[in-house]
């Protein structure tokens, strides 16, 4: 009987060890980077980029209320916003440029979204479509700077 009881214990199937969660990708290939460039004035600048999985990253460089790297997840529901807001707008459609060399001291929206099947950035100094500035202030509105954690500095 207690022979038994040991072979029976020991064939008991046991789970592989996990490396840890891998994030879901909710769109693959999905990039989403927004950026304010400075000026030789008191021009926020900064960066934010969204990956696939609804990682957020933020990096406040200079006149913003957040500086210094900051990280924090998008629900589902603002992945799909972001998605939408792009798809509506039709970013492709934009220009490449929106500028003239010929002024210096004035900063820069740079909109960078690459999917699987292409990437397409869009920098407007000067001139910008209302369309263009209203798809960026949206955008900015999704990803939010609420539950953003501040990741420490390194030593």
């Amino acid at each position: 009987p207690f022979l038994i009881a040991v072979a029976f214990f020991s064939c008991k199937t046991r789970k592989a060890p996990t490396m840890g969660k891998q994030p879901v990708s909710v769109y693959p290939g999905f990039l989403l980077s927004l950026e304010r460039t400075p000026c030789y004035g008191t021009c926020p600048i900064y960066k934010y980029t969204v990956d696939s999985t609804g990682k957020a990253d933020y990096l406040g460089i200079r006149f913003v209320e957040m500086e210094g790297r900051y990280v924090k997840k998008l629900s589902r529901e603002q992945m799909e916003k972001l998605k939408a807001a792009l798809d509506k707008a039709d970013v492709y459609a934009f220009a490449d440029a929106y500028d003239n060399s010929g002024i210096s001291d004035l900063p820069s929206s740079i909109l960078t979204y690459t999917t699987a099947e292409r990437t397409k950035k869009i920098v407007c100094r000067m001139d910008c479509p209302a369309a263009f500035r209203n798809l960026f202030k949206e955008l900015e509105q999704i990803v939010g700077q609420d539950g953003f954690t501040k990741v420490p500095e390194p030593e």
